[in-house]
């Protein structure tokens, strides 16, 4: 036994022993179940965290930061955020990102003990005329308002640190001190922008910059997304949860975030959630079953050779032509053309196919692929010709919805029932003329 297989089986052992154990403590104690899965749900912010985590954690999600290769530039975050902080742009959020970014910079520095504008006075201040300025005097961003005589200054770092002089002069002095000459009559702000929050590498500056990481700006644009009903579906909003993603998988966190709050959550409640899983649905089983169920219901259809990862079918109406009963690929059916659905481990991805399988007659099979490939708007047949060949460009059945609580109240069996039946009314005609001309075609000869 290798390593790899010495290390699984002692998982698999400690998984056992870890069910087992889980077994006699309900048996001792049934009100186990009820209170672990009550303390469980308690926990719901967490639990939906960890679905939204882990819904944008596969790496096939678009991230136009890291496809530009900007990802870790500073000028281009520092233009995002200009933009975003700026009230008269076109994020559609006015001055609300403004307001709460700065209110949080307020409150690290109230924490610390810090100069800088308080946190009532930036909740009370009008934000709506701020101006924002990029590179003004080679600051990375100032932000401006005359109105309310504040001036607040903003120290972007991605991968470097501060700038320090030969003379042992840091960058942030010398913008500290300009805008003190600048802005004489102004309260003024202070916020030095890492990804980690860490400090100026100079003491006497820690007293003015305000250290920030870029998680505060990653909760606020993520907060502000998910609760505005005036950004879903706009540009705006898409430009928005861009950035969002940008963030984490790029600069905020590592991408072992989602393990990490999913392994805390599981030892924090262990029983109730191994309690769930040994209770989950069987997703391919029963989804297998409603298929079955669906098309019996559906006059003209008939189940054919199934198994439990493939569900069959076919029209009765094209029993009546000999070449649909010469078909070899799925015995005992006898069947040459009929419809099927992977129900594989991925449910989410059960597709409806059209299925060309092997046959006694290879010049009907070549007459069926060609036929089809001369109409793309409803076939894909393309490339050549296989034992089984899929016809039909596939067909969803399911969304991620139904794969909660419409599951088990019956309004995803009513959803697939309701989907099969538009197919079979909207896209079927047009399949049936053309495989049903091509099966009476090669029966006459």
């Amino acid at each position: 036994m290798n390593q790899y297989d010495a290390g699984q089986a002692e998982r698999l052992l400690a998984a056992r022993v870890c069910l087992d154990e889980l077994e006699e403590r309900l048996k001792r104690q049934p009100h186990i179940e009820t209170a672990a899965l009550h303390d469980l749900a308690q926990r719901r912010p967490e639990l939906d965290k960890l679905r939204r985590l882990g819904a944008t954690e596969p790496r096939r999600e678009i991230d136009f930061f890291r496809m530009l290769g900007v990802h870790h530039a500073e000028e281009a975050h520092s233009n995002f955020l200009g933009w975003l902080l700026d009230p008269e742009e076109t994020h559609e959020t006015g001055s609300t990102f403004l307001r709460e970014f700065l209110a949080k910079t307020a409150k690290t520095a109230e924490e610390q003990r810090m100069s800088g504008i308080g946190l009532s006075r930036v909740q009370a201040a009008d934000w709506s005329d701020t101006e924002v300025r990029r590179e003004w005097k080679y600051i990375d961003i100032l932000l401006l308002n005359e109105r309310e005589k504040i001036v607040c200054a903003i120290e972007n770092k991605i991968r470097a640190p501060e700038g320090i002089s030969q003379e042992g002069v840091s960058q942030l002095t010398r913008y500290r001190r300009l805008l003190e000459a600048e802005f004489p009559n102004h309260e003024r702000h202070f916020v030095f922008l890492t990804p980690s929050g860490m400090e100026s590498g100079i003491k006497d500056e820690r007293r003015f910059w305000i250290p920030e990481g870029y998680a505060a700006i990653h909760q606020t644009l993520e907060d502000l997304v998910e609760q505005s009903d005036a950004l879903e579906g706009s540009d705006a909003g898409y430009a928005l949860a861009q950035y969002v993603t940008t963030l984490r998988r790029n600069i905020v966190t590592s991408e072992s975030e989602v393990a990490k709050l999913a392994r805390r959550i599981y030892l924090e409640h262990r029983t109730a959630l191994e309690l769930a899983f040994r209770h989950k649905p069987d997703y391919k089983a029963e989804l297998g079953q409603m298929l079955k169920e669906a098309i019996a219901e559906i006059d003209g259809w008939l189940l054919d050779w199934s198994t439990p990862a493939f569900v069959r079918f076919r029209p009765t109406s094209w029993d009546r032509f000999d070449p649909q009963r010469s078909g070899t690929g799925w015995p005992p059916s006898k069947t040459l053309i009929l419809f099927e659905v992977n129900c594989g481990e991925d449910p989410l991805n059960s597709k409806l196919q059209l299925c060309l399988g092997p046959g006694e007659s290879a010049p009907i099979r070549e007459q069926v692929f060609d036929r089809a490939r001369q109409d793309p708007s409803v076939f894909r047949a393309g490339g050549r010709l296989q034992d089984y060949t899929h016809l039909l460009k596939p067909v969803d059945l399911l969304e991620e919805e139904d794969f909660g609580p419409a599951w088990d109240s019956g309004a995803t069996a009513t959803r697939l029932r309701d989907r099969l039946s538009r197919f079979f009314e909207e896209q079927f005609p047009a399949i049936d003329e053309l495989i049903a001309g091509c099966l009476e075609n090669a029966d006459s000869s």
